[in-house]
């Protein structure tokens, strides 16, 4: 066998060897990755969640009935749930910087638009998703389709949701 024959053997299996190292380095930063984004999600039993919703409703004067129904429409229940256009958690929030619950919210209320990580908290979500949803029932009260409106309101804007209420009362 030739010299030249034995480095190439030789580079083959060093190339081999960085190969196989360089796939253990990634294998393991997909496994931290992973543990990390597991231990990150947010899990909560139904019971415990429906004490959430029930306390949000009280809050503003919601229905829970209605409010849970909501809740399965946009997340089936998932406090993790993104949604296609980037809402988040159980009521489908869309982050602060796009018209919405949070940016109403924060304008009304004048607090700091929460970041995208708390709009995943429960709690959190629930008081802004009930919040904008009493705003709207309130603001279409007097409508006999009120409750129609608001939740159209809820998933299409309150713009939209005001075009196509009825002209009376």
């Amino acid at each position: 066998m030739s010299a030249r024959c034995r480095r190439r053997k030789r580079t083959d299996k060093h190339r081999v060897v960085f190969f196989c190292v360089l796939l253990l380095i990634f294998a393991g930063i997909g496994l931290l990755w992973s543990e990390s984004c597991r231990f990150s999600r947010i899990v909560i039993s139904m019971q415990e969640l429906d004490g959430h919703i029930n306390r949000a409703a009280a809050k503003y004067g919601l229905d829970p009935e209605l409010v849970k129904a909501l809740i399965w429409r946009e997340s089936r229940f998932d406090p993790n749930a993104v949604g296609k256009s980037g809402e988040i958690g159980l009521m489908q929030l869309v982050p602060a910087g796009s018209p919405g619950a949070v940016a109403e919210w924060s304008r009304i209320t004048g607090a700091p638009p929460p970041s995208r990580r708390r709009l995943f908290e429960v709690e959190t979500n629930l008081d802004i998703g009930c919040w904008y949803l009493a705003d709207a029932m309130h603001q279409f009260s007097n409508y006999r389709c009120g409750t129609e409106l608001a939740l159209a309101a809820y998933n299409a804007g309150m713009s939209r949701a005001k075009r196509w209420k009825p002209e009376t009362a």
